[in-house]
């Protein structure tokens, strides 16, 4: 996802219902409804009150398995999790939103460049609603030695197609180094 749109309405386009109720979870406020909600969880989750912490690391938890869901059923996967768990993985992606993970606009593909010479495989989800399609397909544009695959049905996910993806271009790579 580019560095500033995840910061104001995070993959609300595709999820207007999860997101309607992640935005007006009670102890967001008015005003943080119509700005960045990923500030306002931030503060939420460091708060002094370990029930409100609680609170929106389950919010935050339901609310990604409910966008990374592309079956008809609901699969919660980080709602399960331990609370523990729930709690570091809500404040480090909070954390690299809110600095829009330290990177500048197009700052990936500006940059390419440095490592144009270098093989590589970008295998990208084709209904990843976290990481949309086209950021990779203008990164491998830009990246001559880069083979993107676009797996069909997956989205931001790692198992299954996509690791079988992964597991034959590091084969792949694996075949080209000198014994």
């Amino acid at each position: 996802m580019e560095p500033g749109a995840a910061k104001q309405a995070p993959v609300n386009d595709r999820t207007p219902d999860q997101h309607d109720a992640f935005s007006i979870a009670a102890w967001i406020s008015r005003a943080d409804r119509d700005g960045s909600l990923v500030e306002a969880y931030s503060r939420l989750l460091n708060n002094p009150d370990p029930a409100v912490r609680h609170s929106a690391a389950l919010d935050w938890c339901e609310w990604e398995d409910s966008h990374v869901n592309l079956g008809p059923q609901p699969r919660p996967r980080l709602v399960n999790a331990d609370p523990d768990f729930r709690m570091c993985f809500a404040r480090l992606v909070t954390h690299y939103w809110r600095h829009a993970a330290w990177r500048d606009e197009n700052q990936l593909v500006d940059n390419v460049g440095r490592v144009a010479h270098l093989p590589a495989a970008l295998i990208h989800g084709r209904l990843d609603v976290s990481g949309p399609t086209d950021i990779a397909w203008h990164l491998a544009q830009a990246w001559p030695a880069a083979r993107l695959r676009i797996v069909p049905g997956m989205g931001h996910e790692s198992g299954g197609a996509m690791a079988t993806h992964g597991v034959a271009a590091l084969n792949e790579f694996a075949a080209t180094i000198e014994p």
